[in-house]
């Protein structure tokens, strides 16, 4: 009866800190983080034409820019996680809005390929990766119960950031040339500052853990993933030990695999609609198209994984979730006219926005509250190497068939291996689960018998 009290109490004390202005401030200030990160990062494909003409490059060069934005971002999200804790979220966040507008910022001084390579590509990328996981994490020390929806609402800005950048940098582009474009990016991206110097400090997080052990040791349904969370506890096992099971080297693997297979299109949407030829301003279009349906998907998927039927599937949503996203991928190089091209990019954006939401839920559900910023920053950093090679290999492609058709199936492919994996990973380990459950459930009756 006790105990049972002082769970309803937890679970008031998190409902009364979710109710509280400090949550949702963190919420805005991760939607602004992520529009100045990962959303201008987007937008970058908008200056493929005038670098490829300026600098007289092809397509693989290009995108190193992008790639190795990405795979910065990426790779080093664990040290934005460890500065963290060392100087604070704010500072660190603060840190990392300055560096991702001094490279813009240098990237329009630039006179040679390795030199953007260094600032749009490097700099703004380790900026980045200070200012993207904290701000991530932080959200989850304050929402516990409506924690998907919270994600889903702060990831909009990547959806509303590339439904707004793309045609304001183009515009930007035919105004001011690439160069003054590029300057004024990392003006927008100085309010990751100011957006840094509002966070509140974390809570204390003693209720959210009563509640999350409470929810992990009754929940053992779940994926059969919240039953060694429990078992770990009762064993005294170190919590570390999550970061090596199976199901979290699976996920992060197919996340990885994902990755691979989401860059492209992103990257290549904008020069494949003009090598169809349509204009630069419908071509750019198309990314505000998958923007504005990001948004729909990062908060209409976060309030339908909050629900009790689908809450306790998460493993098979996002299976579902990359298996569409596949299909999606496989029918662009067989679309020719512009609408049929605005639908599937629609669609696309949809999903992509479900997929931004649904891998912090699934760290969250696979390990404790404790490691979550840890874990996430991992399978943030398993996505460096597929950013960083993606768009390259991609490229080096469309120069060698001189079409996109071979780069998107490709990426398409990779997709649906990643589902694949997943499945059938999820599908072993519940079913040695199972057999371990029969045979502790016999084991009683034999000992009664043997007696």
């Amino acid at each position: 009866m006790s105990e049972s009290r002082s769970v309803s109490a937890s679970r008031e004390s998190v409902r009364k800190r979710e109710s509280r202005p400090c949550g949702w401030v963190v919420v805005m200030g991760m939607f602004v983080v992520i529009l100045c990160t990962r959303a201008v990062t987007r937008s970058m494909s908008t200056f493929f034409l005038e670098l490829s003409h300026h600098f007289g490059e092809g397509s693989a060069s290009i995108a190193w820019i992008i790639s190795i934005n990405d795979c910065i971002t990426m790779l080093c999200a664990p040290f934005g996680a460890l500065l963290s804790r060392r100087i604070g979220t704010r500072l660190t966040v603060m840190l990392g809005g300055l560096l991702s507008s001094c490279g813009l910022v240098l990237g329009s001084f630039c006179t040679n390929m390795t030199c953007l390579y260094m600032g749009p590509g490097f700099l703004t990328g380790f900026g980045n990766a200070l200012s993207f996981t904290p701000t991530l994490a932080l959200i989850g020390l304050f929402f516990e119960e409506r924690r998907a929806f919270a994600i889903g609402l702060a990831i909009t800005g990547c959806g509303v950031g590339t439904f707004v950048l793309p045609p304001i940098s183009q515009f930007l582009i035919e105004t001011f040339g690439w160069r003054g474009a590029m300057i004024i990016l990392g003006g927008i991206v100085t309010h990751i500052c100011v957006t840094a110097a509002l966070f509140p400090p974390p809570p204390s997080p003693e209720p959210m853990q009563m509640l999350s052990g409470d929810k992990n040791d009754c929940s053992s349904h779940q994926d059969g993933c919240d039953v060694e969370k429990s078992e770990a506890r009762l064993t005294g096992a170190s919590p570390y030990q999550q970061l090596l099971r199976v199901e979290f080297l699976s996920f992060s693997f197919v996340t990885a695999l994902v990755g691979y297979g989401a860059i492209t299109p992103l990257v290549y949407i904008v020069p494949y609609s003009q090598f169809k030829g349509f204009s630069d301003q419908k071509a750019s279009f198309l990314l505000s198209v998958i923007g504005i349906m990001d948004i729909v998907g990062t908060v209409t998927s976060g309030w339908l994984i909050d629900r009790k039927c689908l809450r306790a599937h998460q493993t098979h949503c996002y299976a579902s979730t990359i298996f569409s996203y596949a299909l999606v991928t496989l029918l662009l190089p067989t679309l020719n006219t512009y609408s049929q091209l605005m639908t599937c990019m629609a669609i696309y954006g949809y999903f992509n926005g479900a997929i931004s939401v649904l891998i912090p839920l699934m760290v969250s559900t696979l390990i404790d509250s404790k490691l979550a910023p840890t874990a996430l920053s991992i399978v943030n950093s398993s996505l460096g190497i597929p950013y960083l090679v993606g768009p390259p290999i991609s490229g080096w492609l469309v120069d060698l068939t001189s079409g996109y058709t071979l780069p998107f199936v490709l990426s398409g492919l990779i997709k649906l291996l990643g589902m694949v994996i997943l499945e059938a990973t999820f599908l072993w380990t519940n079913c040695l689960k199972s057999r371990k459950n029969k045979q502790e459930s016999c084991l009683p009756v034999a000992m009664l018998v043997t007696s």
